[in-house]
């Protein structure tokens, strides 16, 4: 079976160029796009696998995206001087999981605590690893600026409805899923990078989250 180079084309600028804008001034869409060729001349019979499954060109397009973020991510890392390797990534709806997590867990220093007496019994059960992302998502919150970590705790601590986040930002109603998903997605992007950021002073929730951060701690542990 012959490769459709004319789709693989497709294929690849599609995902280098949408990568690139991702990576701006440590990547550029050109370098991305020769790297996947190298992979695809590198693994024809995978290639031609994919081409013969049921949905393997969106395998194959998840694919490219997937080899296209790893070689940008080395760019960003050999400019920086950092490793690939320190990286922890957090997907938006991974850290919308987590971040109910990050306000109910009370004794973030111990690995014995009864994590499962803290969280909701549907949880996913408590692993070091889980407790792991757990804390680097609490000091993401805190190197997180003002407005995003307002509405992260206002949302996920407090339990906020979208009226009343609609009020505390003094915004629209209908941009309040936007507003989340943006603060959330501003968080995933801060994990991104390596974690050597210097901590900022805690912050208050400001507005009627000010009033109930003042009836109970904003953190605990």
């Amino acid at each position: 079976m012959t490769i459709d180079i004319e789709r693989l084309k497709t294929t690849i600028k599609s995902a280098a160029s949408n990568t690139a804008r991702l990576f701006p001034g440590y990547a550029e869409a050109a370098d991305i796009e020769g790297e996947l060729w190298i992979w695809l001349l590198e693994n024809k019979e995978t290639v031609r696998r994919y081409d013969a499954e049921e949905g393997g060109e969106r395998t194959l397009a998840f694919v490219m995206k997937q080899k296209a973020m790893t070689y940008a991510n080395g760019l960003k890392a050999a400019k920086l001087g950092y490793s690939p390797d320190d990286l922890v990534g957090y997907s938006v709806k991974q850290l919308k999981i987590l971040l109910e997590d990050v306000f109910e867990y009370e004794n973030w220093e111990s690995s014995q605590t009864d994590y499962h007496n803290t969280i909701r019994s549907q949880r996913i059960e408590a692993t070091g690893d889980r407790i792991t992302s757990l804390i680097d998502v609490k000091a993401g919150l805190e190197k997180l600026d003002e407005r995003n970590y307002n509405i992260i705790v206002g949302v996920f601590k407090y339990g906020y409805d979208s009226q009343e986040v609609a009020d505390m930002l003094e915004i629209s109603l209908n941009s309040v899923p936007t507003t989340i998903n943006r603060a959330v997605r501003a968080l995933s992007k801060l994990l991104s990078g390596p974690s050597d950021v210097e901590v900022p002073e805690r912050r208050t929730v400001q507005s009627n989250a000010a009033s109930r951060a003042a009836q109970s701690h904003l953190y605990e542990g």
